[in-house]
């Protein structure tokens, strides 16, 4: 398992490393654009938003996996510091319908 996670991180490395270059590269004016500017931008500002949070998550694995920390410092902290996360409001299953409040 553990070969299995050690090949996964490394591919997914790679990548990252592959798109933070190219998010450089393209901010240096260094990478040619096919086709209008404002649509390069428009595919970059995905990789800007995800790539730290996936190198958070590799962080979080290596931590988890080869230094035996099942409870990584920042294990929730990717979960909850994502702006968009919000907690699912939720009722106790054990709650009654009132009268009246069929659905």
């Amino acid at each position: 398992m553990g070969d299995s996670y050690r090949q996964r991180l490394g591919m997914t490395g790679s990548v990252v490393g592959q798109a933070g270059a190219a998010l450089k590269d393209g901010e240096a004016g260094r990478m040619k654009v096919v086709g209008k500017v404002v649509g390069a931008e428009v595919q970059t500002r995905p990789l800007r938003h995800f790539l730290p949070w996936v190198e958070k998550v590799i962080a979080q694995t290596r931590e988890r996996l080869w230094k035996g920390n099942p409870h990584a410092p920042e294990a929730e902290s990717v979960r909850r510091a994502h702006p968009g996360h919000r907690q699912r409001e939720t009722r106790p299953a054990h709650r009654v319908w009132e009268a009246g409040g069929d659905r």
